[in-house]
């Protein structure tokens, strides 16, 4: 049933170029009408396949050679007992047939599960047919990039995941800069910058709940160390405070001050020490307070006293 599999094509995420310029055009107070509809359109396609993969994957199956035809026909699947990839699903208004393990496997690694995310993928389709101008679109499109999946088990209030990847081509962390980089103008929307500090919030509350010691490590290596391995201790947290100070809202700083909570609050101290001497050039034993004093001094001296964590 190749043929069948063949017939099945799924739209394209959007690129970051393309949504990059449709922000200048915003912040520069001349927004371009026809990249609005481009972009607007590619993610109204790509949210409509979303929901359309979560319905066949509660027995709903949309006929692609019919919808080709403008028909929309709907197969119901059966779901037998036997091994469930073994399905033949067939179309009763024009013979298109597939089994469902083909199926599955066109969608698959392609970033369009729905996971806690479908309400706002429903919530784009329908907003944005209904937007009659340019820059109800606009609104209707910065919405949903900044929207996150939300856990759906024992913690709904849990943002789990920007639903950035499963609209723009890229991988998580890529799209978390490129979002955070968006130029906003001065005349931009208040509902945007609302859009920007929920999204901001979200993001906070994600990374407090998922990082872990070992992610933590790698953020302070990353972000942190480089401030320290050719500097004196109070260069390097000066020369840090200054960059904080200049650009504090920047999430990457958020990220830093919860990868210290994390890894002070988590790592053993044999990793602390490590760290400490590979990452920023200290011997831990020399340090007054050891690896865990370097470091808590570095948070209280750039960002202040840490809060208790959960």
């Amino acid at each position: 049933m190749k043929i069948g599999r063949d017939e099945i094509q799924w739209p394209r995420r959007v690129s970051k170029h393309k949504v990059r310029r449709l922000y200048e055009s915003d912040a520069q107070g001349m927004l371009d009408a026809e990249l609005v509809d481009d972009v607007g359109i590619t993610l109204l396609l790509r949210c409509k396949a979303i929901l359309e993969v979560a319905e066949a994957k509660r027995g709903r199956v949309r006929c692609p050679r019919c919808a080709r035809q403008r028909k929309e026909t709907v197969i119901r699947r059966v779901r037998a007992k036997q091994d469930p990839r073994d399905e033949v699903i067939t179309c009763p208004e024009c013979g298109w047939q597939v089994t469902w393990g083909e199926y599955a496997a066109t969608y698959k690694r392609k970033q369009l599960n729905v996971g806690g995310a479908e309400g706002a993928f429903a919530a784009y389709v329908q907003g944005y047919e209904a937007a009659r101008t340019p820059k109800a679109r606009m609104l209707a499109i910065d919405r949903l990039i900044h929207e996150f999946h939300f856990s759906l088990r024992d913690k709904p209030w849990l943002p789990t995941r920007s639903v950035g990847p499963n609209l723009i081509q890229g991988k998580l962390t890529d799209i978390l800069q490129f979002l955070d980089e968006l130029t906003y103008g001065p005349d931009a929307a208040q509902e945007m910058w609302e859009h920007r500090a929920d999204w901001l919030r979200n993001l906070e509350t994600n990374w407090r709940h998922v990082m872990g010691a070992g992610t933590a490590a790698d953020v302070l290596r990353r972000n942190v160390s480089p401030y320290f391995v050719d500097a004196s201790t109070e260069e390097g947290i000066a020369d840090m405070r200054a960059d904080y100070t200049s650009d504090r809202d920047h999430h990457g700083w958020t990220l830093v001050q919860i990868a210290f909570d994390r890894f002070l609050d988590r790592a053993p101290k044999e990793r602390m020490d490590a760290i400490v001497e590979r990452a920023f050039n200290r011997d831990p034993s020399s340090l007054p307070g050891g690896a865990v004093g370097f470091l808590t001094r570095i948070h209280k001296e750039v960002f202040g006293e840490r809060t208790a964590t959960e």
